[in-house]
């Protein structure tokens, strides 16, 4: 800590803080007994910042209705701010977004860059000439704001020093490969949102039984094949469960090799995890941007990927 401190403190030179600013990093947690969390440090800098600018792959609502006043404060202050987000994992849900842009004084974007995730979890705030800066493990979720076992360190820093300005750099980097944030984004994100599936075990999986829709349709490919036909399409409305319809049967068909095909990542990520929850013991793998885990039984694949010459020329074992 004390390297540490030294190398933070170089951007103070020739500067003056408030008397009262203590200028000493600092590592929060979540500590009930202690009465210390996460949203009170955040809620704290955000009640005295000119400006803020986040940074957070994962964003629910729970974790916006912790802040939820405190942003509504700063909305009729005129407070303003960006925030930037993602579709990674598939963990942001349709409302959240929704909710986010419902702060007319906060510019919400999207990272969803097809040849690489998003993880960060950053937090800045502009007041007067420095910069308070919050940089660890906590994303905005209820649970990591007041009660996970999470890791973020602080540190103050002028506009101009070294380690804030590295910081900002980023920021503005990844705001500039990221989507603006609209209705019309929602209504489509909307349509090819898949919920993450979170079994409490694989065991449970037994228990997961067709619904009435898939009952229909997987009797349908059944006959299809009895009949010796070799193709098929489903119309089905969104939410219907045209994910787990196809795990239902590529279980009962118990193919050796499958090629799973959407349009985007974060589909193609969902998709993985209901297969690995029908089908525990099968190997999996995502073949899209730079992942391409071409080892795997069971690939899921983006079309913007595998529709390439050279991936198209690959020999597939099947």
């Amino acid at each position: 800590m004390d390297e540490l401190n030294k190398a933070l403190h170089t951007s103070f030179i020739d500067k003056s803080f408030p008397s009262n600013k203590d200028l000493r990093p600092k590592l929060f947690f979540n500590d009930y007994k202690r009465r210390m969390n996460l949203a009170f440090e955040i809620t704290k800098r955000l009640k005295e910042c000119d400006y803020f600018e986040f940074s957070v792959a994962f964003i629910s609502e729970s974790g916006l209705a912790v802040l939820k006043q405190i942003l509504l404060n700063l909305k009729e202050k005129g407070v303003k701010g960006r925030i930037i987000t993602s579709t990674y994992l598939g963990f942001n849900a349709p409302k959240m977004f929704k909710q986010l842009l419902s702060f007319t004084n906060i510019e919400v974007r999207v990272f969803e860059q097809e040849h690489c995730g998003f993880h960060p979890k950053g937090f800045i705030f502009h007041t007067g000439d420095h910069r308070d800066i919050i940089v660890g493990s906590s994303n905005l979720t209820q649970t990591a704001l007041e009660s996970n076992q999470e890791w973020d360190l602080f540190f103050t820093s002028h506009e101009n020093g070294e380690l804030a300005s590295q910081v900002s750099n980023e920021f503005d980097i990844q705001w500039e490969l990221s989507t603006p944030l609209t209705n019309e984004w929602i209504e489509s994100y909307k349509e090819t949102y898949v919920k993450p599936f979170r079994p409490a075990s694989v065991q449970s999986s037994k228990i997961i039984k067709p619904n009435k829709m898939q009952e229909e349709a997987l009797k349908s490919l059944k006959n299809l094949r009895d009949n010796n036909k070799d193709k098929a399409l489903l119309i089905s409305a969104t939410g219907t469960g045209k994910t787990f319809l196809s795990a239902f049967d590529v279980r009962r068909f118990k193919p050796k090799r499958l090629l799973f095909v959407v349009h985007r990542r974060n589909i193609a990520e969902a998709a993985l995890r209901s297969f690995k929850y029908l089908i525990p013991n099968v190997s999996m793998g995502i073949f899209s941007g730079n992942t391409k885990e071409t080892d795997s039984d069971f690939i899921f694949s983006t079309v913007q990927t595998i529709h390439k010459k050279e991936y198209r020329e690959i020999k597939w074992t099947l």
